[in-house]
């Protein structure tokens, strides 16, 4: 075995244990924050991993269900119940599961797509700037498995490289890249984006090499048949497998429901941008230039599938944290080429540029990353990748405190805000008791429309300023009820104040209704909803219908 490999073999295991380090840290110095996606797949990996030590049958079941008709489906967390039967279902197993059995091997897998794009071996520095690469953690430390995903899109760009783009064995190679490319939307919907963006890719630099290259007719049908092979065994998996489940989603306009997630052009680039740091970004721009002027179509590939899945992408709505890892992934070759060039100018190998790349993961992820002077915050992203915290925390407890007590007493619950800093999601998550109390606001209008069971609720929570997560106007289906609440307007007048809380960047109120919502009050409110969502009037009937 060469020697590089076992070195290789050897900085794998040592990652480990760093990794294990890392997020068991993480997770000890952050308020347990989970809101929403933060979560979603945590709860699956908590109920599925009971669920398996009573009957892996029932979960097999629950499975085939699922994916058949549910848009977050419990796939991507099945292969990490291992850690929930050996270590529990506490936050720090869960992490940890998702850094070792997805994060590491797709960093591996990066590694030898950026050794294929680079023409390089895969060494152990190619490998460090891979594992450390900060925007692979933002997702996964922030309990969000969809890198899962990444790592059978990134083993398809390999295939596809290895296949020289399907001039060998195109048959062969189309049946093996086309069932990797399934997996990732098997996992997670919203890869659909860049399974397709990789087909048009691969066509127009599969094809572009061969026409540089002065190849004839026959290597092109062989690119088309390989494509079409793929194409052909990822769908009749996906029809296989997800029959129900696709023809449900064929029905709906994403881009309508998710409208409230629509930022301008300008916002989208910013977000892409503080996703990365200067010490990325520039050899990322650098291996770009190289690349295209050694005509690397490997790495042209990559760039094109990259830019490609970001403009296609946010036709719909803006990239979260998880949406951005298939451009990132596909970066990564481009930033090695870009290292490679830097080294080769400064006469040094590339292990001296890839040590800072850890330096900078442990900086970005650090409790005091927002305190670092100008020198060193170029080297990790202004986005905020700290481990949560909750500035006031003494008075989120006294808020759920609060709520607790009175639920006790059978009471029901609402909070009328949606964002990370307040919301339904955020009391539930920091005391979980309360969740057989509250009931959940309607934080998407187009989909939710306004529970008639929030008129009936014993305690409503509001702020000010109102919290939202979405463009401005999207949530008035949360904001207006909570302002009336506040004003004592409307069904508002039903409640009174009982106490207020300090919280990070806002002042929270508590209510309580002290007497039934009138059939009047109910129609005004419901009337004032349909004028501000007339386009959704099965959600918002106007005069009272309901």
């Amino acid at each position: 075995m060469p020697v590089r490999i076992l070195h290789l073999a050897f900085a794998v295991n040592l990652s480990v244990v760093g990794a294990i380090a890392l997020c068991a840290h993480y997770v000890w110095v952050e308020h347990p924050a989970y809101t929403w996606d933060y979560a979603n797949y945590w709860n699956f990996f908590k109920s599925y991993g009971w669920e398996l030590t009573q009957s892996p049958i029932a979960v097999a079941k629950d499975w085939m269900a699922s994916i058949q008709s549910d848009d977050y489906n419990p796939s991507a967390v099945l292969p990490l119940l291992p850690f929930y039967l050996l270590f529990g279902g506490n936050r720090t197993s869960y992490i940890t599961a998702i850094v070792l059995v997805y994060l590491i091997p797709t960093a591996l897998t990066a590694t030898a797509v950026s050794a294929a794009v680079a023409r390089a071996s895969m060494t152990i520095a190619i490998f460090v700037v891979c594992l450390t690469f900060p925007q692979f953690w933002q997702a996964a430390l922030r309990g969000e498995p969809d890198i899962v995903g990444t790592f059978f899109l990134g083993s398809a760009t390999l295939l596809l490289i290895t296949s020289d783009f399907l001039s060998r064995s195109p048959v062969v190679y189309g049946l093996a890249i086309g069932s990797a490319l399934y997996a990732p939307f098997l996992l997670r919907r919203w890869y659909a984006y860049s399974i397709v963006i990789f087909f048009v890719a691969a066509f127009v630099v599969g094809l572009a090499k061969r026409l540089y290259s002065g190849a004839d007719v026959r290597s092109i049908m062989m690119l088309v048949l390989g494509l079409a092979v793929a194409g052909g065994t990822a769908t009749v998996l996906g029809l296989s497998l997800q029959f129900a489940f696709i023809k449900k989603i064929s029905a709906v306009s994403y881009g309508d429901l998710y409208s409230a997630y629509q930022r301008p052009i300008s916002e989208h680039i910013l977000i892409i941008a503080r996703r990365a740091s200067v010490y990325t970004w520039v050899p990322t721009v650098v291996g770009i230039i190289v690349a295209i002027h050694r005509r690397n179509f490997e790495a042209m590939f990559c760039l094109l599938a990259a830019v490609g899945t970001f403009f296609f992408f946010i036709q719909t709505q803006y990239l979260g944290i998880h949406h951005a890892l298939p451009i990132f992934f596909w970066l990564t070759p481009l930033l090695i080429i870009g290292f490679q060039w830097l080294a080769e100018k400064l006469g040094t190998s590339l292990t001296p540029i890839a040590v800072p790349s850890v330096a900078a993961l442990y900086l970005a992820v650090s409790p005091s990353s927002d305190s670092l002077n100008k020198f060193w915050s170029l080297f990790i992203p202004s986005e905020n990748m700290r481990p949560l915290h909750l500035e006031n925390f003494d008075q989120y407890q006294k808020l759920t405190n609060d709520l607790e007590n009175n639920a006790k007493a059978g009471g029901k619950v609402a909070v009328f805000a949606s964002s990370k800093q307040l919301s339904d999601s955020l009391l539930v998550a920091l005391e979980p008791k309360l969740t057989p109390a509250m009931v959940l606001a309607p934080h998407i209008a187009a989909a939710q429309g306004f529970p008639l069971d929030l008129f009936d609720v014993d305690f409503g929570v509001t702020a000010t300023p109102d919290q939202t997560h979405q463009a401005p106007g999207a949530q008035d289906n949360i904001v207006v009820p909570g302002l009336w609440i506040k004003e004592g307007k409307g069904f508002g007048q039903a409640f009174e104040r009982v106490s207020e809380y300090r919280l990070q960047g806002m002042t929270a109120y508590l209510y309580r209704r002290v007497r039934a919502v009138t059939a009047e009050e109910r129609t005004q409110l419901m009337n004032e909803l349909a004028r501000h969502y007339p386009g959704l009037p099965d959600l918002y009937p106007p005069s009272g219908k309901q």
